[in-house]
Formats: C-alpha cells, sequence, structure tokens
C-alpha cells in the first residue's frame, strides 16, 4: 500500500484499520497518523483537554450513579462513600484499583467488575482479615448488574 502522505510504499500492517470487520485499511501509514494526531494535539489542546474533562465528569457521574444502586454483599449496607471493590482472586487483579478505572472506558471497567464483590468497608477489612469468607456461589456479578444499570441509564440521566 502507498501512503497517502508521505507517498512511500509500506506493508499492510502498517496501516491502521478503517473498518477491521470488513478488513478496509486507512490510506495513511501508523507514522503519519501519529505526526498529524500529535500535530492536532498540540494546535487544539486546550479543546482536547475540556473534551476529556467533560467525558470523565460523564463517565464520574455514571460510576456514582451506579454505585448508588450497590449494596454490600454480606451485610445490608448501601451508603455509598462505605462501599468498596473487593478482588475475589488476587491473581485476576488488574494493574490499577477501580477508584482509578472509574474515568476509563465502561468495557475496561465492567472487566475489572468482573473480577470483584461489592463489600463495604467493614465488611471488606474482615474478609481481609480472616474473619468473614464470600461465598463461593455469588448471586450475580457486578459486571451483569453494570449492563443492567447501562441498559436503564437513561433513567438516570437525570441525577
Amino acid at each position: 500500500m502507498i501512503c497517502t502522505s508521505c507517498k512511500t510504499s509500506k506493508p499492510e500492517i502498517e496501516f491502521r484499520f478503517r473498518n477491521k470487520e470488513k478488513g478496509i485499511r486507512q490510506t495513511q501509514c501508523k507514522t503519519c497518523c501519529r505526526r498529524d494526531g500529535k500535530k492536532y494535539y498540540k494546535q487544539n489542546r486546550v479543546r482536547q483537554m475540556r473534551k476529556q474533562i467533560k467525558r470523565n465528569n460523564a463517565q464520574l457521574k455514571w460510576f456514582d450513579a451506579f454505585k448508588e444502586t450497590l449494596s454490600c454483599e454480606l451485610c445490608p449496607e448501601t451508603y455509598k462513600p462505605c462501599l468498596e471493590f473487593h478482588h475475589v482472586n488476587n491473581d485476576r487483579k488488574g494493574d490499577k484499583p477501580i477508584s482509578r478505572l472509574r474515568t476509563f472506558g465502561r468495557k475496561r471497567l465492567f472487566a475489572e467488575l468482573q473480577k470483584c464483590a461489592c463489600l463495604c468497608s467493614n465488611c471488606h477489612r474482615k474478609v481481609h482479615g480472616g474473619v468473614l469468607f464470600l461465598p463461593k456461589h455469588r448471586p450475580y456479578s457486578l459486571t451483569d448488574k453494570a449492563l443492567d444499570f447501562e441498559s436503564r441509564r437513561w433513567e438516570f440521566e437525570s441525577l
């Protein structure tokens, strides 16, 4: 393929997909796309930062509304600031805690929630201390609950 920007012939792997399902590639090579992206960001830095802040705020608002629907899996606690996420299997634990993933995409957040149980602060400490134990078969996963919440998101948009 020939890049429309630098006019050099490069292997197909050097071009990003425009539509992966149909196998359609972009007309600019990865190097030129990266260069143009950096140039655009430099020229529109403030605008790009505002867009990112707006996206982060929308994601935080969604996450807070989602957390309002949760309760501790071991006790009846529902007060949002008391609820924490406990990784059921530490071997599968991600590189970032859930509190840092709140502003990431929902797909990544759902993947991490799949590995977690919702516990209040007290129960979370007791589980780590060996005083309480999580049941082996939990009735639902947090991801299922999040996807259900996501499908009903329009109800919570006004919050």
